[in-house]
């Protein structure tokens, strides 16, 4: 006895359901769900469908940047509630020891979870980053190649290596930094290409000044560079009233 066939309304709604992608599948879909996870506060979610988006698109070819920037939001966002929760166990440790040892105590071994967190967030970040954007020369280029793309990225890459440098201390810290150091330093001879105003340009100088001051010390050095910052920002502003 054969099998009797559904109508063919019900095999063509069935067939084009199969061929139908979720969103989850398609780039544009991962662009609208990271956006309504960061609308709803849901960050894990919002980096989550960025991986995703990055596994289907990299590194064969570029994101746009539109893409870069939400993918960049998605790793810092998620990240800052981790660093802002580690400056306030840290302030409550400072503010205990001598005080109530029980609660330094209890601060100090909490700081080392969230430092593990926030250490394992930025090493997924940058290897993300150096698979798939900033691959080896004999490797595909995906996303960095141009001049843009590869200050973009490099930045980032300083960026959460700095992120790991502000929960470590002594001679890890110092190689930590140098790591974050050298990602900036090759970003800076990727710039020279870039106009002065181009705010991926000022974007890495604000952070090489943010290097400056929060993990060398150098206050000197990071006024130097935020200077030269505020005046390009001023002759932008200026341009645009004119």
């Amino acid at each position: 006895m054969s099998k009797e066939r559904a109508p063919p309304e019900l095999e063509k709604a069935i067939t084009a359901k199969k061929a139908k992608k979720e969103p989850c599948d398609s780039r544009e879909g991962l662009i609208v769900l990271a956006r309504l996870a960061a609308d709803g506060n849901r960050y894990d979610h919002m980096f989550r469908y960025m991986r995703r988006l990055i596994a289907i698109v990299a590194p064969d070819g570029p994101l746009t940047m539109h893409e870069r920037k939400i993918f960049s939001m998605s790793c810092t966002i998620l990240l800052e509630g981790h660093r802002e929760a580690y400056r306030y166990v840290s302030k409550a440790a400072s503010e205990s020891a001598g005080v109530d040892p029980q609660r330094a105590e209890a601060a100090t071994e909490y700081l080392e979870l969230i430092a593990s967190e926030i250490a394992k967030h930025c090493t997924d970040v940058v290897g993300i980053i150096d698979i798939c954007f900033l691959p080896a020369d004999t490797g595909p280029v995906g996303s960095a190649a141009t001049p843009e793309a590869r200050v973009f990225y490099k930045k980032m890459k300083g960026d959460f290596i700095k992120y790991m440098a502000e929960v470590k201390d002594g001679p890890e810290k110092e190689k930590i930094a140098q790591d974050a150091f050298m990602a900036y330093s090759s970003a800076k001879e990727d710039e020279e290409q870039l106009p002065a105003t181009n705010p991926t340009r000022l974007e890495l100088e604000l952070s090489l000044a943010l290097f400056y001051f929060d993990i060398r010390c150098l206050p000197v050095a990071a006024y130097s560079v935020a200077k030269e910052v505020r005046f390009y920002f001023i002759y932008i502003w200026i341009k645009k009233l004119n």
